[in-house]
């Protein structure tokens, strides 16, 4: 971001138009219909460059004018696609282990992706409003299944890393008091921690 950002700054000074981008796909895909990749920066290049660009994948788009956002936005992506495929590999191992074939544990999790998907759609306006409140599974409720199902885990001889990790966020978000919360409210106490340690690092 600060690369970025001191790019369009020397840009700017320089009466030069940037455009950064990124691409969302696998090699293989690149140039298909469904790639994408994302840009930010001179809304200008972009409009008059698009017929180009979008050459590289059908899905391109334009995401922002500010400096830095597309990788942003792939970082974002990468916090979540990473562990959530290292996930799937380790849940399918456990499911292994504990008796259930791959292909059945593959079959549930298509349906929880669904499911997710659908989930975005809930949270945005949860996030856009920070309002958490919830007719459905607390923090507490989902703190429960993590420990549950990481001691499960654990029996069968795996360390369990990954839920572990998740029950340690929420715990960190029940004991700042978003117990009775939505999961959501996880985004209030990470992003509230992250400034505070920003704040303290410039003091």
């Amino acid at each position: 971001m600060a690369d970025a950002e001191a790019l369009a700054a020397f840009a700017r000074t320089n009466d030069v138009l940037t455009l950064e981008g990124t691409v969302v796909a696998f090699p293989a895909e690149v140039g298909g219909a469904h790639a994408r990749v994302m840009f930010s920066g001179s809304q200008d290049v972009w409009e008059r460059h698009r017929e180009t660009l979008v050459i590289l994948g059908g899905g391109s788009e334009h995401i922002s004018s500010r400096p830095g956002a597309v990788r942003a936005l792939n970082n974002a992506n990468e916090c979540f696609f990473i562990p959530a495929l290292v996930s799937m590999m380790e849940a399918a191992a456990y499911g292994k282990a504990a008796g259930v074939s791959e292909a059945l544990v593959m079959r549930s999790l298509r349906e929880g992706i669904r499911k997710l998907a659908e989930y975005c759609d809930y949270a945005a306006p949860k996030l856009a409003n920070d309002e958490h409140a919830t007719e459905m599974a607390t923090i507490e409720a989902w703190l429960g299944g993590a420990a549950r199902s990481a001691e499960s885990m654990k029996t069968f001889g795996f360390d369990a890393r990954l839920i572990s990790a998740a029950e340690a966020t929420l715990e960190y978000a029940r004991d700042n008091g978003e117990g009775p919360s939505d999961i959501t409210s996880v985004y209030r106490s990470e992003l509230s921690a992250a400034r505070a340690r920003v704040r303290s690092a410039e003091k």
